[in-house]
Order: C-alpha cells, then sequence, then structure tokens
C-alpha cells in the first residue's frame, strides 16, 4: 500500500477488476489482532463478486404457497460463521 498526499493506492493483482485508490477518510483504526485475507473474493468477467459456499450450517423446512420448501443458513467463503446469511 503506498500513501499518496490523502489517498492511498493498494497494491493489487493486475487482473483485479476493484478500484485501488481510497482516501485517508475511508479508514478507521483497528486494535484488534485479526487475521485479514491476501486473497481478493472470486469474481466473473463483469468483475461482481461470486459467493462461494462453505459449509451448511443449519436448514429447515418452512411452508410456503401450500408446499413445503428447505431452507438452509450457508456460511461462505471468506467469511465468518456469525456473517451467514
Amino acid at each position: 500500500m503506498k500513501k499518496l498526499r490523502s489517498l492511498y493506492k493498494l497494491e493489487l493483482h493486475i487482473d483485479s477488476k476493484i478500484h485501488d485508490v481510497f482516501h485517508v477518510s475511508l479508514f478507521k483504526p483497528s486494535h484488534e489482532n485479526k487475521l485479514v485475507s491476501t486473497t481478493l473474493p472470486f469474481a466473473n468477467s463483469d468483475g461482481h463478486f461470486v459467493p462461494q459456499p462453505l459449509a451448511i450450517l443449519a436448514r429447515r423446512m418452512k411452508k410456503q404457497n401450500n408446499k413445503f420448501v428447505t431452507k438452509v443458513l450457508v456460511q461462505w467463503i471468506e467469511t465468518n460463521p456469525g456473517d451467514a446469511i
């Protein structure tokens, strides 16, 4: 990461399709000792994020339009279990 006056430019892979320059006002100090990912999430050819499932955390049956459907709680790759949807 390079500092350019009040901007930071990230050193990203040449094929990445995300913006690489951020203003310092967008950053917040962190006082946690978290593991930070060094890999970018998978994106399709349009540059849109494509979530990839890691695990099914729970499943349940729900009645919907007079039919029973299976609902699942999914943990996605590169996310915490608490962020599952």
